[in-house]
């Protein structure tokens, strides 16, 4: 249960990081079922080819937006105090930590193809 229902809704952002942070993860795997889960903001601002979405060509989307994605870890980690009992906290702990594993795995990965 969180404490205060004010500052609660900041614990929804290690959701939200979790849920974008598998969007980076399967971006091969949708391309290749003919799915872009790429906004079209995103596909504008960096003249990406919807036809031809290679790994190298996105690399700049990726890393800048797992950057944003850190963001939200971080807001999100700030309501881990608030959560009780200790069991949940230790689990919403671990839980944001192997995402932002995964999430930097992915951003080191597209830096490198940045290269």
């Amino acid at each position: 249960m969180l404490g205060n229902p004010i500052r609660s809704s900041e614990a929804k952002w290690l959701a939200r990081a979790a849920t974008a942070t598998h969007h980076l993860r399967d971006i091969d795997e949708d391309l290749g079922l003919r799915y872009c889960n790429i906004p079209q903001e995103a596909i504008l601002q960096y003249r990406l080819d919807p036809k031809r979405l290679g790994s190298a060509q996105r690399a700049g989307y990726v890393v800048e937006r797992a950057a944003e994605i850190l963001q939200w870890f971080v807001k999100g980690q700030r309501a881990l105090p608030l959560i009780k009992p200790f069991s949940a906290r230790l689990l919403f702990w671990l839980f944001g930590f192997l995402y932002r594993r995964l999430l930097l795995k992915i951003e080191r990965q597209a830096t490198a193809l940045q290269s």
